[in-house]
């Protein structure tokens, strides 16, 4: 109460001042919005203009969050969502719109693109954000600019360009526990007044958080190297910008934690860095490759744009699914992706009334094998739910038949001749799909 009554009885030159403040503000907000430039359109315009949902992230959005990589974009949008096992199992989202199947044989719902180049599966999305632009996202289904799967929207991620201008660089480390490291550098070097080459690195990588309880080393740890090179030639309104870039992960696959099974010496989940048990290998390494030949030029009043590009990666993942001692689940796959699109592009003046035109080709070839094993005594401990190792051949004799004349489960496939007495489970069964 004592606030409204001062403001109310403020004198008239101090309000005047508030709302000189006010407007000047509001006319600072307005000259920002007009400096947006977005391309969602496939076209370059302010972001006022565009009438779809749209949202811009900047280098400095993008650093306060931080963003390390395309996951972790839901740290400064309210629109984006999801996780990730790792690099090869994103799920991500916009406006919860998401493809729960990562798997290489499933399409994604959400289209992310870099440098307007599809990145295609989802094991190839995810890379690390160093030297970038900006980040688009639009939302809502987007298949008459982004074409295929795009039902949740799209993320397009836009690198810094090589600049003529000048010389530039800059250079980033941090440290922290479980020694871990993050390093980045970006250097712009002008070869003369129509080119540049502009090359960017990072390095980022730890050691596990978590405490395998079956001995050896700690889980958890990532180990990611990335770059891009890039060179542009100007003259006049011709444009041509050649891009490379690479990305390897050497980190562990999924490190869960079993509610059912308890493994001794566990004080709980409330427990900063919990212990746990596997017992199979797990990783996730991953190579992605990238390069693409962008080139801008005038043809007449329009604006022609064409974008070549290849792009592709090798994943090799393990995991031990059931978190336990025991072999339920034991998953592994290798996958490969090689990918190559063309897009051209023609954009009317910048008029009142404007049009966009454009053809462009996909072209894909991928493989995936996958296997399962596991121990027939470790499934039926699963089924049974037991937090200890229970035998197939107790659980079977503990099981009604569905044959009355049997007296248990077991009774019914010994006299079927599916299992033998007394019952052991095989170990190292394997199921493989290709």
């Amino acid at each position: 109460m004592a606030l409204v009554v001062a403001t109310a009885f403020a004198p008239l030159p101090a309000l005047a001042q508030q709302v000189g403040a006010d407007a000047g503000a509001e006319q600072r907000d307005v000259a920002e919005l007009d400096a947006i430039v977005v391309t969602a359109q496939k076209r370059s315009e302010r972001l006022q203009d565009v009438p779809i949902a749209i949202e811009t992230l900047g280098e400095a959005a993008l650093a306060a969050g931080p963003v390390t990589d395309i996951t972790a974009i839901q740290l400064v949008s309210p629109a984006v969502s999801g996780s990730g096992n790792s690099s090869a199992q994103p799920l991500i989202a916009v406006r919860g719109i998401v493809s729960n199947d990562f798997s290489i044989g499933a399409d994604p719902a959400l289209g992310i693109y870099v440098d307007d180049v599809y990145t295609g599966r989802s094991a190839g999305a995810v890379q690390e954000l160093v030297d970038i632009d900006r980040v688009e996202i639009v939302k809502g289904p987007q298949g008459t600019l982004f074409g295929r799967n795009t039902t949740a929207g799209a993320i397009s991620i836009y690198t810094n360009r090589p600049d003529p201008g000048g010389f530039s660089g800059s250079a980033a480390i941090s440290i922290g526990d479980f020694e871990a490291v993050r390093a980045s550098t970006t250097v712009n070097m002008p070869l003369d007044d129509q080119a540049a080459v502009r090359a960017s690195i990072v390095y980022d990588r730890h050691d596990g958080f978590f405490e395998n309880a079956l001995g050896g080393r700690r889980l958890d740890k990532a180990d990611h190297l990335a770059g891009r090179a890039a060179l542009r030639f100007q003259s006049g309104t011709l444009d041509i910008i050649l891009t490379g870039e690479y990305e390897r992960d050497r980190d562990d696959g999924l490190v869960a934690k079993s509610i059912v099974y308890r493994i001794p010496g566990d004080e709980g989940f409330a427990k900063a860095k919990p212990p746990v048990s596997i017992n199979a290998p797990i990783r996730n390494h991953r190579d992605l490759y990238g390069g693409n030949l962008r080139i801008e030029a005038p043809l007449g009043s329009l604006d022609f744009t064409s974008v070549s590009a290849v792009r592709g990666y090798r994943v090799r993942y393990l995991e031990d699914t059931d978190a336990t001692p025991l072999t339920l689940v034991h998953f592994g796959s290798r996958e490969w992706q090689d990918a190559q699109s063309q897009e051209f592009r023609l954009a009317s003046p910048y008029q009142a009334f404007r049009w966009t035109a454009g053809a462009s080709i996909y072209h894909e070839r991928i493989a995936a094998d996958s296997r399962t094993i596991y121990d027939e005594d470790g499934v039926c401990t699963g089924l049974a739910r037991s937090p200890t190792p229970t035998d197939c051949d107790s659980l079977l004799r503990a099981l009604p038949s569905p044959d009355p004349s049997a007296a248990s489960l077991f009774d019914a496939l010994f006299s079927a001749g599916v299992v033998t007495d007394p019952y052991t489970g095989e170990t190292g069964q394997i199921e493989t799909n290709r």
